[in-house]
């Protein structure tokens, strides 16, 4: 059964009033910024509790982020939640990290002369450029969009002057970032470049990314399933808040968005559920699951 049709089947009969059995949750996934982590870019303890919670059922438990997986395999480290997570897929979707093992999967690059491109599009705005290296952020100069980045995001940043020879080989990504109050600047000039190749995504209020066209966290995630061994019909419970969680929130079994979620996410979400700020995962998570807060 298509997870369309158990949403609308789920949504009748509860508005009917009557009583049925959840349907069953094989995987839940998560985006990090603003969905796991609060507002100042740690996960809240009640999360990663019910997150471990599922784990021990045998539910497996996925970080799906923007983030490359290098790094947030640090971040899982810092937060001692090797034993809560079995996978991080990141760059939205193109790297699938197992944490048990440390294989890593890539897929859906793009051509360094594309990338070329988009950076001289938008060369006439006030923004900064990066791509991920082995868990770091590379940028070509230091200014206060990259300062932005290191502080809100919490990402380990770097400069390279010769920023362009990574460019000489295929990229998953390039991350545009820009003070918030010109986010709506960078995205109208966005709408006047176009490449068969590649798509724009808004990631935050400050990120925003260029990536390939077929590329989502949805993709991520079948790809995950690959990798684990589950079904492609497996149950799947995401929860997200912005527009690259689009594709995942939709197409999920259970398609949850925060609160705090950008409207587009609301609008294709199954349920919503608290801030990120106020444990909008763990929430859900207990209420769906029936897990006891001792």
């Amino acid at each position: 059964m298509q997870p369309t049709a158990w949403q609308g089947i789920i949504k009748t009969i509860r508005q009917q009033g009557e009583e049925m059995t959840n349907p069953k949750i094989d995987l839940v996934v998560c985006d990090l910024d603003g969905t796991l982590l609060d507002s100042s870019s740690r996960p809240p303890q009640r999360n990663l509790q019910a997150l471990h919670a599922l784990h021990q059922r045998g539910i497996r438990c996925a970080i799906a982020s923007g983030r490359d997986v290098y790094s947030i395999r640090k971040m899982v480290t810092s937060w001692g939640a090797e034993e809560t997570l079995d996978l991080i897929i990141g760059q939205n979707g193109a790297e699938i990290m197992e944490i048990s093992t440390g294989k890593v999967t890539t897929s859906h690059m793009v051509p360094a002369a594309v990338f070329q491109e988009v950076i001289e599009h938008f060369q006439s705005l006030e923004i900064n450029f990066c791509v991920a290296k082995d868990g770091v952020y590379i940028a070509p100069k230091a200014d206060r969009n990259l300062a932005l980045m290191e502080e809100i995001g919490k990402f380990e940043v770097g400069i390279d002057p010769d920023f362009q020879t990574l460019f000489r080989s295929p990229q998953t990504k390039l991350h545009l970032m820009c003070p918030p109050d010109q986010m709506k600047q960078v995205r109208e000039h966005a709408k006047s470049f176009s490449h068969p190749l590649v798509k724009g995504v808004s990631t935050g209020p400050y990120l925003y990314e260029y990536q390939h066209r077929d590329l989502s966290k949805a993709a991520g995630v079948k790809t995950a399933l690959k990798v684990t061994n589950l079904p492609l019909d497996a149950g799947i419970m995401a929860f997200g808040d912005a527009e690259n969680d689009l594709e995942m929130i939709s197409e999920a079994l259970v398609g949850v968005a925060m609160k705090n979620a950008c409207e587009e996410v609301k609008a294709v979400a199954f349920a919503q559920t608290d801030t990120n700020d106020r444990c909008g995962v763990a929430r859900f998570l207990e209420s769906w699951f029936e897990l006891g807060r001792g």
